[in-house]
């Protein structure tokens, strides 16, 4: 089990994704506990986090055999900023204040959880505002992201908000 490199965000789900090696024979059937539900909880195969501090996530199998185990850390979101995310993922830069798009341009924005300068991991559930008649906002079913499409040439402040803190990044749809 890797990928778990920066802590999850307070309010944030986090996929489990484990993938067993185990040659010459089956890998016994895995489940996950928070030794610390008050950091962590899980649920099959997302961990919430609950609240700031670190807890380890016991991988257990049949009769409650711990098999391994990792330290997962939580964290308090102090920002949120928009990133783009490219056809190979999340670009590791932030927006600019304000962007151009050409109508019928479209991109794919993230909103995402940082403390300090380090980005924090999770889905988090956002509203999403923005003017209809200047961009539409697609819901394509990813928790804190949407497809932005530039519809009518025009302005518009596009704000996305979770866990009561704001990003925002101004739009000019030109012709």
């Amino acid at each position: 089990m890797a990928g778990i490199d920066a802590p999850i965000a307070r309010g944030a789900t986090l996929p489990i994704d484990v993938s067993v090696t185990s040659e010459g024979s089956a890998a016994p059937p895995l489940s996950f506990v928070s030794a610390n539900p008050g950091v962590f909880t899980v649920d099959v195969d997302r961990l919430h986090g609950q609240g700031p501090g670190v807890a380890s996530l016991l991988v257990t199998t049949t009769g409650d055999l711990v098999v391994d185990f990792l330290n997962v850390f939580v964290a308090e979101a102090e920002s949120m900023r928009l990133h783009r995310m490219g056809a190979s993922g999340l670009e590791t830069s932030t927006l600019p204040p304000a962007m151009q798009m050409l109508v019928g341009d479209d991109l794919t924005l993230v909103l995402a959880p940082h403390a300090g300068a380090q980005r924090l991991l999770g889905d988090l559930e956002a509203t999403w505002d923005a003017d209809g008649a200047v961009v539409k906002l697609l819901d394509e079913g990813t928790p804190g992201s949407r497809r932005v499409i530039a519809a009518a040439p025009g302005k518009t402040t596009l704000t996305a908000e979770a866990l009561g803190i704001t990003a925002q990044v101004e739009l000019e749809v030109v012709p």
